[in-house]
């Protein structure tokens, strides 16, 4: 089952820029990231599990997708970990 969720960007942000600052984010962390700035996927390894999701950016929001999580995760940890990234990150 998946679940998506819907996240604001600043219109100012250079949105290209933020996509790239994430993936490379991501990519530390060994994951992996198919994609540019308008859409793509990314997969987060976790100890317990990856996370699988799909990215959208539509005028002003992220739209992401989680298609696949571990069960013990809630969705509210993903979206608060992906909050925090966009506000850590936004140029």
């Amino acid at each position: 089952m998946s679940h998506t969720v819907y996240f604001d960007i600043n219109m100012d942000t250079d949105i290209k820029a933020l996509v790239e600052k994430i993936q490379s984010e991501i990519l530390k962390r060994k994951g992996s990231v198919e994609g540019d700035e308008k859409e793509g996927s990314v997969i987060l390894p976790a100890p317990i599990g990856a996370v699988h999701a799909d990215y959208k950016v539509l005028d002003g929001q992220l739209e992401l997708t989680i298609n696949k999580k571990p069960f013990i995760v809630p969705y509210s940890k993903i979206e608060s970990e992906i909050k925090r990234l966009i506000k850590e990150y936004v140029v």
